[in-house]
């Protein structure tokens, strides 16, 4: 857990000052002010607990989907996006394991969460401006 959070953080917040973060994009750009933040968090809490832990300032307004992914519907995962232009929206959901080691739990799962992911970047696709960066943390 702790070395999620300080990778994450370690790849998107680069300044002293509290009140006011300076972020590199991968073009060298710097993006200033605070962050809105979606995600689509892993049943573990890790993606809260990465961003619980970001500096005062850094995140403006988050919008967390806990859903499973073998839960969530693709209208839900749309809504979620909305009509939002979002900073950043982090896909946890490849972090959290299958119910059992069996083989059927392990096609199961890893089907939902790919069938998700490919559904978040069509939704992303259509909906022009929607994310300025996609993270997708994995094991």
């Amino acid at each position: 857990g702790a070395l999620v959070c300080r990778t994450i953080a370690s790849t998107c917040h680069r300044s002293s000052n509290l009140q006011q973060h300076t972020m590199g994009d991968k073009n060298g750009a710097t993006i200033s002010g605070r962050e809105d933040v979606l995600i689509f968090a892993d049943r573990a809490g890790l993606c809260q607990q990465a961003v619980a832990r970001a500096p005062h300032g850094l995140v403006g307004s988050t919008k967390i989907v806990t859903k499973p992914a073998t839960a969530l519907t693709v209208e839900q995962l749309e809504a979620a996006v909305g009509t939002k232009s979002w900073d950043l929206i982090v896909f946890g959901y490849p972090l959290d394991p299958p119910r059992t080691n069996q083989v059927e739990d392990i096609i199961f799962q890893q089907s939902a969460v790919d069938k998700l992911a490919m559904v978040l970047l069509q939704t992303l696709l259509k909906r022009d401006g929607a994310c300025k960066r996609l993270a997708v943390l994995t094991h």
